[in-house]
């Protein structure tokens, strides 16, 4: 984890003071003026674990959905491979950065991170197939995830994952969240476990410019790092759960 600003309180900030600091994470300046102050997103507000009744679709070339079909064989990226992709609709140099905002009944902290390559992502879009947004990522085809659990199983078996999670991505101005503590932490001393606890959401935020892109993400959890990113894995078991979509 790469850590770029972090002030920790023995107290819990009032709103406006949240989005002063949040603002100065962000800017990655000492004081911020008003327009440039940033009021977080509450992590509870994200949903996770829930299956949507829109359909789930992933898009692709066509020589890469038939090759999944007939093998299994599938790309899992890191955020380090996100971050350096140069198509802009693939690529995204704040993935896995975010500022968080997080308090106990004690005290409260704020810091701008990047994770580690410690959780491989595939990337899908909610909703029926639109060919622009499909054009626009320089596809032509796609296939639809029938049974998200069951998948979701799979790659976690193949991958030997400790766990993952999924859920519909939101979009802001700035990718910034808060959440709420669940028992006293030391937050002088900042760790993956914090991060963690402050929250899991944080995999889930996404900058205003790629809300076209309507994208449900599964995130799986590797219990070592770093990882080789991208990762192509062979998944027989996961076609079961995906079908073919016409356009």
């Amino acid at each position: 984890m790469k850590l770029f600003g972090l002030a920790n309180f023995g107290h819990i900030l009032t709103n406006s003071q949240v989005a002063q600091w949040c603002g100065r994470m962000v800017y990655q300046k000492s004081f911020v003026l008003l327009h440039e102050e940033v009021q977080p997103l509450n992590a509870a507000s994200i949903k996770l674990m829930q299956v949507p009744k829109r359909p789930i679709i992933k898009m692709s070339n066509e020589y890469h959905v038939d090759n999944f079909f007939a093998t299994g064989k599938l790309r899992l990226g890191a955020y380090s491979y996100f971050r350096s992709f140069g198509h802009k609709e693939v690529g995204d140099v704040l993935e896995g950065q975010v500022v968080l905002y997080g308090q106990d009944y004690l005290g409260s902290a704020v810091g701008r991170f990047e994770d580690d390559d410690r959780d491989y992502i595939f990337c899908t879009y909610l909703g029926e197939p639109d060919p622009d947004i499909i054009l626009r990522f320089g596809y032509d085809s796609a296939f639809q995830i029938n049974d998200l659990q069951a998948f979701s199983d799979a790659i976690q078996r193949c991958l030997n994952a400790n766990k993952y999670s999924f859920g519909t991505c939101v979009y802001g101005a700035e990718k910034v969240l808060k959440g709420q503590l669940s028992s006293h932490v030391n937050f002088k001393t900042i760790n993956n476990k914090l991060v963690d606890m402050i929250g899991e959401a944080r995999h889930f935020i996404k900058p205003d410019n790629f809300a076209h892109q309507n994208e449900f993400r599964i995130v799986w959890r590797m219990p070592t790092l770093p990882l080789k990113t991208p990762l192509d894995i062979v998944c027989p078991e996961a076609v079961k759960y995906c079908s073919k979509v016409s356009l």
